[in-house]
Parts: structure tokens; sequence; C-alpha cells
């Protein structure tokens, strides 16, 4: 009876010392996640997060066609997230919340089990049986897929087989030159990484004229300061769509005096390259006089040496016996 007795009395005292453990590990687990939570926000997202990208588009295999639309697609992406990198509305996310935003859609495993505080007791609860998927359901539920797909076999025609019949067809109605003018017209697309567009810039981009010339910009530079003098309103138009200009990378030329000065340095530099060219030009010509007069006179030598040459000859022929030849005289 008293061994009875005592184990009652030891189980009795067990009860609140484990629920009280319990309480205690709850609040330390709580504070730690709290901590490591504080010094994973402190981290800059660009060091703590992988750069790798699974769903990086693969090109191998496609159409010119297909690969262009990717392309065209994958700018437009980096000019949206250009725009909201300098959107001043917009939060910027912590690393936790974009490594919340990640792991949303991952689930708990299904041989973990559900651990639940309730009235200060820890209880283990499995997961329901119709969430949970063994390893022997996902390898049924994978053979039924390739079943399905062997049995569906040329029915069915992928992405890339319907846009490769459909760019076919398309080379067969319009020709090869109308379908490479407009690769070429998609490829000719650029990157600028120091410029931002805002609003309408797209627009103002169609309505573009040529460049026009240094002397029409000083006018028109003249007339808009006159506008500035004449009407504080215009002056303070332009000086925010000039402003707004700069900021997006294009160059604006609004100052009459630097337009001029630009003329003036232009002027200079030309004339400088027609002294340039002139004295070249001067110099060609005497170089070629000098070869002229050079090669006369080394004809005029070769003539005089070879007609020198032939009176030697003539002179130094031997006397033969008999014939005394040219020898004035007679034989004394």
């Amino acid at each position: 009876m008293k061994k009875k007795k005592k184990n009652q009395n030891g189980a009795a005292t067990a009860g609140p010392v484990s629920s009280e453990v319990l309480c205690d590990a709850e609040s330390i687990i709580h504070s730690n996640s709290k901590f490591f939570d504080h010094l994973i926000e402190l981290i800059p997202p660009r060091f703590y997060l992988s750069k790798e990208d699974d769903s990086k588009a693969w090109y191998q295999g496609l159409t010119k066609a297909a690969k262009a639309s990717m392309k065209q697609q994958t700018k437009q992406n980096l000019r949206l997230a250009r725009l909201q990198r300098f959107n001043p509305d917009k939060e910027s996310a912590s690393t936790l919340d974009i490594l919340n935003k990640q792991n949303g859609s991952i689930g708990l495993d299904s041989e973990e089990a559900h651990l639940v505080v309730e009235g200060g007791e820890l209880s283990a609860e499995p997961v329901d049986d119709e969430t949970s998927v063994t390893y022997e359901e996902l390898r049924e539920k994978l053979r039924r897929k390739i079943e399905s797909l062997r049995g569906n076999r040329g029915e069915k025609k992928t992405d890339v087989q319907i846009v490769k019949r459909s760019d076919t067809h398309k080379r067969k109605r319009s020709g090869d030159e109308a379908i490479q003018h407009e690769e070429d017209e998609e490829e000719e697309e650029i990157i600028e990484y120091g410029r931002v567009k805002l609003g309408d810039e797209d627009d103002v981009e169609k309505k573009k004229k040529r460049k026009l010339s240094k002397a029409k910009e000083l006018e028109k530079a003249k007339r808009l300061k006159e506008a500035k003098n004449s009407d504080p309103s215009i002056a303070s138009r332009e000086s925010w769509k000039a402003a707004a200009r700069r900021a997006m990378g294009v160059k604006v030329h609004d100052d009459a005096r630097l337009i001029k000065d630009s003329m003036n340095r232009e002027k200079r530099k030309k004339e400088k390259n027609a002294m340039k060219w002139k004295e070249r030009v001067e110099s060609q010509e005497k170089a070629k006089k000098e070869k002229q007069q050079k090669r006369k006179q080394n004809v005029a030598e070769r003539i005089n040496e070879k007609k020198m040459r032939r009176i030697a000859k003539r002179e130094k022929k031997l006397l033969r016996p008999g014939f005394e030849g040219r020898k004035e005289g007679y034989i004394t």
C-alpha cells in the first residue's frame, strides 16, 4: 500500500512540472524565432537569397518567332522592374517578407506531426489521412500520369509544336522577308541602363523628329528665352519639362550661350581640319612633283650611259693584220 501511495504522489507531482517546462520551452522558442527573424531582416535580400532562377526560359529548340517573343517579354519585364525600383510610393520589402513569400506555397512534410498546446499540455496529432501523401501514393500517381500520357500520345500537341506550325503557316503566307524584317526590328531595341522612362515617354519617342541643327537650336533657344522673360508661367513649365527630360537621361539644349559656344568650337575645328587638309594636299603634290623630276633624271642618265657604252664598245674593237680599220695614217 505504501508503494502505491508513493507512485500516486509521484505521478501527481510530475504533471505540473512537465507543463511548466513546456511553457518555458514555448517562450524560449518564440523569443529565439523573433531574434532570428530580426537578424534576417538586417541582411539585404541580394546577399541572403539565392539568385538562381530555375524557371529561366530555355530557348534551345524554339523557333525564331518564339525566341523573339520571349526576348520581347523579358525586355518588358526589365522595364517594369526598373520602374518599380524607382517608384517612391512603393514600400521596399524586407528579406523576411521575400523569404516568407517564397516559402508560402511550401507545406509541411507528411511525416511531421502537428504540435498543439492545449491547456499547458503538449500533444502530438498526426496529419489527416486525406492530406497526407506517402511515397507509394506518389509512385502510383506518377504511374497513372505516364499511362494517361501514353494513351493520349499523338492527340495533343505541345506549345512548342503549335508555335512551330503557326510559324510555318505564317512563312508560307507572308514569306521569309517580312518575318526577317520584323525580327530585325525587334532586335534593334536596346536596353538603356542609365535612363528611366516616365509616363508618356513612348508617345514622345514616336513623335520625335530628326535632330535639329545647331543654328535651328540656337534660334529656338532664343525664342524660348524671350517667351520666358515675357511670361513666368511659360518659364516655370519649361523648366519643369527640362528637369524631367534631364532626369530621364535626355540632353536638353535650351541655353543659347552654350549652343553658340558649341557652334564656335565646331567652326574652329572645321577651320583647323581644313587647314590640315590643305597642307596635306600641298605636301602630296610636292612629293609627286619631286618623284616625277627624279624619274626624268634617272631616265636621262640611263639613256646617256647606254650611249656612252656603245661608243666605248666601238672604239675598243681589235685590229687584225692587213685590216687596219679606222687607224689613221700609213704603216711605216
